[in-house]
């Protein structure tokens, strides 16, 4: 309890410091936009089953009115209980490209294309039971393919050194999924097509110099194969 009443204080000091000494709110949306973030979280498919942990890394930038934001996932654990969400994105790169708008020095409007590629092994089409993330495991679906779609992401920025940042996005998913037996055969390669909504919330708070914290709550859902939920935090450098 007394941590966080020092943590929560130290907070709203840093957020009290005049825009004049940090940069303002168009400061902070400047660095926000700049930089990266490393962060470390859970996943937790919908149904009751057992989180995964994974490792994020997103970069961001802009020249001029263009942005760009990239997504590095890598997850890791077991899945038990049952069948796990289908098509759990374990595993991808994803690539955001926007434009820019500022109707205000501390709110910035970005639509934005999106584009990703997956390597997924967990969870299966019918609803396969999954044992595990690791490659090699017997009876793990190993299923790759791509995600292309677009959305908004609205950034806020609250006093000169944090910013809050809603988002959302819809995506269209083509899978190629290889079963693979418990003797190790590969099973004929199986091609579906889904619809995506992803969509929650980033909050960036600068520290001292570059350094800053970072956090990201978002969720999946996927028509008809099930819903997840993640949530991640760790350590930004903005420049």
């Amino acid at each position: 309890m007394r941590v966080t009443a020092i943590l929560g204080a130290a907070v709203i000091v840093l957020c009290a410091i005049p825009p004049a000494l940090a940069g303002g709110a168009a400061g902070a949306l400047d660095r926000f936009d700049s930089g990266f973030s490393i962060a470390y979280g859970r996943y937790l498919p919908a149904g009751g089953y057992n989180a995964v942990h994974f490792a994020e890394m997103n970069t961001r930038s802009t020249i001029g009115r263009l942005y760009f934001g990239s997504a590095l996932r890598f997850a890791y654990g077991h899945v038990d209980g049952g069948a796990a969400f289908d098509y759990l994105r374990a595993y991808s790169i994803a690539q955001r490209i926007g434009w820019i708008l500022k109707p205000r020095p501390m709110l910035r409007i970005i639509p934005f294309a999106r584009g990703a590629l997956d390597l997924d092994s967990a969870g299966g089409l019918n609803g396969v039971q999954a044992l595990g993330l690791t490659f090699g495991s017997d009876l793990n679906d190993i299923k790759a393919g791509y995600e292309a779609g677009g959305g908004l992401e609205i950034q806020w920025a609250i006093g000169s050194r944090l910013v809050l940042a809603p988002f959302f996005d819809a995506n269209y998913l083509h899978r190629a999924e290889e079963t693979i037996g418990p003797n190790g055969q590969v099973n004929p390669v199986v091609y579906r097509d889904f619809t995506m909504l992803h969509y929650g919330a980033v909050a960036d708070l600068r520290l001292i110099g570059p350094l800053g914290l970072f956090a990201d709550v978002h969720a999946d859902r996927i028509r008809g194969h099930g819903a997840a939920l993640a949530y991640s935090g760790g350590v930004a450098l903005r420049f």
